[in-house]
């Protein structure tokens, strides 16, 4: 399942329950929190191996560091999706291994060339 799979949101309410109990079973339940609306999931998860997961299996291509600061804890957020597909989060409170992954769309595209001694053919 991607965001680029949808055409209008997720549609009915039991649409939108089913797809997060998929996105939750992809990392057998350890989620911090999940938040939904018709138009947007954001699933909250501790280890970056889960939001990585994550971000691979719903092809999120944007990722951005939250440093800490005195109001709250630090954060990394993946995220995708355009209008009209529903958008997608990942977020990870837990400390992580730079660099991060981020899993852009045109990840799947494979460019036809040879490369023969350092150059394209």
């Amino acid at each position: 399942m991607s965001a680029a799979e949808f055409d209008d949101g997720f549609g009915t309410i039991r649409e939108v329950l089913e797809i997060a109990g998929d996105v939750v079973g992809e990392v057998d339940g350890r989620v911090d929190g999940l938040y939904l609306t018709t138009r947007s999931l954001s699933v909250h998860v501790s280890t970056q191996d889960d939001a990585e997961r994550l971000a691979k299996l719903l092809v999120l291509g944007d990722v951005r560091a939250f440093e800490a600061t005195d109001d709250r804890s630090g954060f990394t957020v993946w995220s995708g999706g355009d209008i009209p597909a529903p958008h997608f989060q990942v977020l990870c409170t837990g400390p992580l291994t730079r660099p991060v992954r981020a899993y852009s769309p045109l990840m799947d595209v494979v460019i036809p060339y040879d490369v023969v001694g350092g150059e394209v053919a």
